[in-house]
């Protein structure tokens, strides 16, 4: 058997939690008795030309599948279009790296929070002021300003004035951002299901005291506890209706109950393992085997 490929992103630092899970996923491998071989997206070159050609290091063969633990939806897509079986499958991963894709994605499938998705701005433009008062009326005097891309909560805003969300729009609409309601029950608090296959494997709890958002690395702590069925079936609705073969699924505490946050299909499961002693990597490696 030709050896697997994991490929994670060229930026990756070692002490950064995605490096110990794709160490994780080659101790997994191991145990499976298959020889993973890891890489990162800057290792193949991707030739844009009629035969669409994807040159990869030297010495590899054609893998009988990829885990591909990144984000980049390019790379993805070709090696999908040279017809490797990819887990993740590309366009799973590309809805995921778009937070406003994700929302166009789920929002008539899953209670989300309210959402805006301001108009493109190709240049510095002013005249914010009358957009900026017709989305506080409607998501409320607080709004929560996100980049269409980005991870572990960088870029994620509490706007609590007009000023600051017109000057937020006026520099930031170019490169695509969301307006959401803040959901003050869920202030600092939120909750990440992890699911492999159509099998929600657990929850942990992310609180942080010092910022309204949740993320650990914003600061947050985590701790076990166990999801509501509510919760598990909503997680694992957006999972399914992403076509996702493993997942984090962000929920917020509504104030009638929970609300999909975010869906990621690269997660961090670090803390999870540690928290729930169950391990996601061996788990994730037998789903794609079954698939297989």
């Amino acid at each position: 058997m030709e050896k697997p490929w994991l490929i994670y992103n060229h930026g990756l630092k070692p002490h950064q939690a995605y490096y110990k899970n794709i160490k994780a996923f080659l101790e997994a491998g191991r145990q499976k008795g298959l020889q993973i071989e890891a890489r990162s997206n800057r290792d193949f070159l991707l030739v844009q030309d009629p035969s669409l050609r994807l040159v990869p290091p030297g010495g590899l063969g054609r893998p009988p599948f990829v885990l591909y633990y990144d984000k980049d939806p390019f790379l993805a897509r070709a090696l999908e279009d040279l017809g490797l079986r990819l887990f993740n499958p590309w366009q799973a991963i590309a809805i995921c790296d778009s937070k406003i894709e994700t929302q166009i994605q789920l929002a008539t499938q899953v209670p989300m929070p309210k959402t805006l998705v301001p108009p493109l701005s190709y240049f510095e433009t002013q005249g914010w002021a009358a957009y900026v008062r017709r989305a506080r009326d409607l998501l409320g005097p607080q709004v929560v300003l996100k980049p269409d891309r980005g991870s572990l909560g960088q870029g994620v805003r509490l706007l609590k004035t007009s000023q600051a969300l017109e000057e937020a729009l006026r520099k930031e609409a170019h490169q695509g951002v969301l307006l959401q309601e803040f959901v003050a029950s869920s202030r600092g608090r939120d909750l990440r299901l992890v699911i492999v296959g159509d099998q929600v494997l657990g929850a942990i709890q992310r609180t942080n005291t010092q910022d309204f958002r949740a993320n650990v690395a914003q600061g947050g702590q985590t701790q076990l506890v166990e999801a509501s069925p509510q919760e598990k079936a909503l997680a694992l609705r957006a999972h399914q209706a992403l076509g996702l073969v493993f997942s984090g699924v962000d929920l917020l505490y509504g104030p009638e109950g929970p609300l999909v946050c975010e869906v990621n299909s690269n997660l961090a499961f670090t803390g999870f393992e540690g928290a729930t002693g169950i391990p996601v990597a061996k788990k994730i490696l037998e789903e794609v085997l079954g698939r297989l």
